[in-house]
C-alpha cells in the first residue's frame, strides 16, 4: 500500500509542480498562443490503473475545495498562480482494499513554464526528479481550455487527467 501511496503522490506532484525552459511557443521568443491568459479551475479529475505484479488495483483523485484557484499562461512561456489551493480526494484501491484521504493545499502547476505543440500543453519541472508532463488539450477556446487524455512523460502508471479552466482574462 505504501508503493501505491508513493505512486500516488509522485503523479499528483508531477502535475502540480511542473515547469519548461522553452518559451510558450518552443523558445521563439513571445507567444501569441490562444492559451495565453488567465485561467480559473473548474475541476480536476484523475485516474489510474496500477499493475506491479504483486499489486494490482486503481487509483483516483478528485478536486474539492477548489476556492478561486487561477492560472496564468504567460506570453514568454512562463507561469504563475494567484496562490489559491485546492484539495485532493484520493482514493487507492489495490488488491480489493480501498483508502481514501485528502491531500491539502495542491496548487496546479505552480512556478511551471509551458509549451505547446498542436493539442498538447507541454510542462516541465526544473526539480530533477519530476520529468517534462505533456496534457492533450481537448478543447481551447475564448473562454474554456479542458485538458482530458493520458498524460504523455508523466511517473508511475498511465494516468488520464481532465481538468477544466475558464477564462478570467
Amino acid at each position: 500500500m505504501k508503493q501505491i501511496f508513493s505512486i500516488a503522490v509522485l503523479i499528483i506532484f508531477g502535475l502540480l509542480s511542473c515547469s519548461s525552459d522553452d518559451g510558450g511557443n518552443g523558445g521563439g521568443g513571445p507567444s501569441t498562443d490562444e492559451i495565453v491568459g488567465t485561467w480559473r479551475m473548474l475541476s480536476f479529475h484523475y485516474e489510474a490503473e496500477i499493475n506491479t505484479g504483486e499489486i494490482s488495483g486503481t487509483m483516483t483523485g478528485e478536486g474539492i475545495d477548489i476556492n478561486d484557484v487561477q492560472v496564468t499562461f504567460q506570453p514568454d512561456g512562463t507561469m504563475e498562480t494567484n496562490g489559491n489551493t485546492f484539495k485532493v480526494l484520493l482514493t487507492t484501491t489495490a488488491n480489493g482494499s480501498s483508502t481514501t484521504q485528502t491531500l491539502e493545499g495542491q496548487t496546479p502547476l505552480a512556478g511551471s513554464t509551458w509549451r505547446r505543440e498542436g493539442n498538447m500543453l507541454y510542462l516541465d519541472s526544473d526539480i530533477e526528479s519530476v520529468p517534462e508532463i505533456g496534457y492533450p488539450i481537448a478543447n481551447i477556446s475564448s473562454n474554456t481550455l479542458h485538458l482530458n487524455g493520458v498524460a504523455v512523460g508523466a511517473p508511475g502508471p498511465e494516468t488520464t487527467f481532465d481538468i477544466r479552466f475558464e477564462r478570467v482574462n
